[in-house]
C-alpha cells in the first residue's frame, strides 16, 4: 500500500535470522580453521621413521607348510635374501608390527633386573615387536647406541632391542648407552632378555599420540619365551632408491618363487600408510568446510537480501532524507552500519555458541588450543568482509534514491 510499512517486530524478525546464520556461520567457520590448523600441525609431526620410497608386504606362513621354527626362520631369511638382490633396493626388513597400522599390536609389562619398584605394582607397557636387524635401516628409524640385530640364523635367542623411551623410563638414560647389557623380562617367571641396542621413537599407533615405547624381539628360533619371538605373519619393508616403477611385482614374484601358494596382502607404500592416518580428519575437514562454505553463502545472501528489502521499504524514507540535506555517503554508511550491526550480533552470538560446542571438538585437535586466537580472529574477519561486501550493494542503490521520485509520490 501507499502507506504501508513493515513492523518493528517484522524488522527484528529478519534481522535476527541473518544474525543467526552469521552465528551459526561463525561456528563451522572456526571449527575448520581449527581442524585445518590441525592437518598442517599433523603434516609437519616427526614420526621417528621415513616413509619416501618404502613398500611394504604383508606375508602370512600356513601352519601346514611350515610346522617348525626353523622352517619359518628359514623362509623369511630366504625371503629378505632374494628381495636384497633386486635392483634398486637398498634395504629389506621384517616386522610384526607397522607403526599407524592395526596389525600385529601387542602391548606387555616388562621387569627390569634389580628394580624393586615394580614387585607390587604392574610395569607400564610397552609395544612388543619381532623383526630383523635391516628393519630400522629400511624404516629410518636411526639407531641411538649399541647395535642391531645379526641375520636371522646367528642372533642367539634372549636379545632385545629397546626404543630410547624404555631406555630413559627403566634406566633414566636417553643417550640409551646406560641401557646396554641391562636384562629384563616381560612376566617374573619368564627368562631374561638382555638390551643390545637402543633406537629412536616412533608415533606407533597416532600421528596425534606421544611417541610410543617399543621393545624389539629379533626374528629367530623361538626358544619358549613369554613372547613369542618367531611369528608366521609378518611384514617385508623394502626401501628402494625411488627411481623408476614400483618394485612391487618384482617383490611378490621373489615370493611366488619361493612358495607359489603364499598369500600376500596389504601392498602399500608407506606413504600411504602415513596418509591414511589422517583420512578421518581429511574427511571430517571436507565435510565441516563444505558446511562453512554453504553457511557463509546463505549468511552473505541473508544480508544482502534483508538490506535490499528494507532499502525498498524505506525509499520514499531515504529520498526525503536526501531532500533535507543528507549525503549520498552519509546514507550508505547508514545502511551499511546496519548490516555490520547485525553481522556484530552475529559475530557475538556465534562465539558464545562456540563456546559451548568446543568441548566437543577438544578431542579432535592436536599442537592447537580450541581457544586459539589467530583462528577465532580470522574466522571473525571473513565473516565481516562478507557483511560489507553483502551491505555494499544495497547501500550504493540506498545512495543513489531521487528525492524528486519520492516526494512525487507522496
Amino acid at each position: 500500500a501507499r502507506g504501508g510499512t513493515a513492523r518493528h517486530a517484522q524488522h527484528r524478525l529478519r534481522g535476527g535470522l541473518v544474525s543467526a546464520q552469521i552465528a551459526l556461520a561463525l561456528v563451522v567457520v572456526t571449527g575448520s580453521g581449527l581442524l585445518m590448523r590441525t592437518f598442517e600441525r599433523l603434516h609437519s609431526v616427526r614420526p621417528g621413521f621415513d616413509p619416501a620410497h618404502v613398500e611394504t608386504f604383508w606375508v602370512s606362513l600356513p601352519p601346514g607348510g611350515y610346522k617348525s621354527d626353523t622352517s619359518i626362520v628359514r623362509f623369511f631369511s630366504n625371503l629378505v635374501d632374494r628381495v636384497s638382490a633386486l635392483p634398486g633396493v637398498t634395504a629389506v626388513g621384517l616386522t610384526s608390527r607397522l607403526p599407524l597400522e592395526p596389525h600385529g599390536l601387542s602391548p606387555n609389562p616388562i621387569y627390569p633386573e634389580n628394580d624393586e619398584s615394580f614387585t607390587t605394582k604392574l610395569p607400564p607397557l610397552e609395544f612388543m615387536t619381532s623383526a630383523n636387524g635391516d628393519y630400522f635401516r629400511a624404516m629410518g628409524i636411526p639407531l641411538i647406541a649399541g647395535r642391531t640385530f645379526q641375520k636371522m640364523e646367528a642372533e642367539p635367542a634372549g636379545t632385545a632391542i629397546i626404543s630410547r623411551g624404555v631406555a630413559e623410563l627403566f634406566w633414566k638414560d636417553p643417550t640409551g648407552v646406560g641401557a646396554l647389557g641391562k636384562r629384563f623380562r616381560p612376566l617374573p617367571t619368564d627368562p631374561w632378555y638382555t638390551v643390545v641396542g637402543v633406537v629412536g621413537d616412533m608415533r606407533d599407533t597416532s600421528l596425534a599420540a606421544a611417541p610410543s615405547r617399543a621393545v624389539y624381539f629379533p626374528e629367530t628360533i623361538e626358544n619358549g619365551g613369554a613372547p613369542k619371538q618367531t611369528r608366521r605373519t609378518m611384514a617385508l619393508v623394502v626401501r628402494t632408491t625411488g627411481d623408476g616403477p614400483s618394485r612391487a611385482p618384482a617383490v611378490q614374484q621373489a615370493m611366488h618363487e619361493l612358495d607359489p601358494g603364499l598369500p600376500v596382502f596389504d601392498v602399500r607404500s608407506l606413504s600411504t600408510v602415513l596418509s591414511a592416518a589422517t583420512e578421518q580428519l581429511t574427511f571430517i575437514i571436507i565435510m565441516l568446510g563444505s558446511a562453512a562454505v554453504v553457511t557463509l553463502l546463505l549468511g552473505a545472501i541473508g544480508l544482502y537480501g534483508v538490506l535490499a528489502y528494507v532499502v525498498t521499504l524505506r525509499t520514499r524514507e531515504l529520498g526525503i532524507r536526501i531532500a533535507l540535506g543528507a549525503t549520498p555517503r552519509a546514507i550508505a554508511a547508514a545502511m551499511t552500519r546496519y548490516g555490520l550491526a547485525l553481522a556484530g550480533i552475529g559475530i557475538a552470538c556465534g562465539f558464545a555458541l562456540f563456546a559451548i560446542i568446543a568441548r566437543f571438538l577438544r578431542a579432535l585437535l592436536f599442537g592447537v588450543a580450541v581457544t586459539d586466537p589467530v583462528t577465532l580472529g580470522v574466522s571473525a574477519g571473513i565473516l565481516l568482509a562478507i557483511a560489507i561486501v553483502a551491505s555494499s550493494v544495497p547501500a550504493r542503490r540506498a545512495a543513489r534514491v531521487d528525492p524528486a521520485d519520492a516526494l512525487r509520490a507522496e
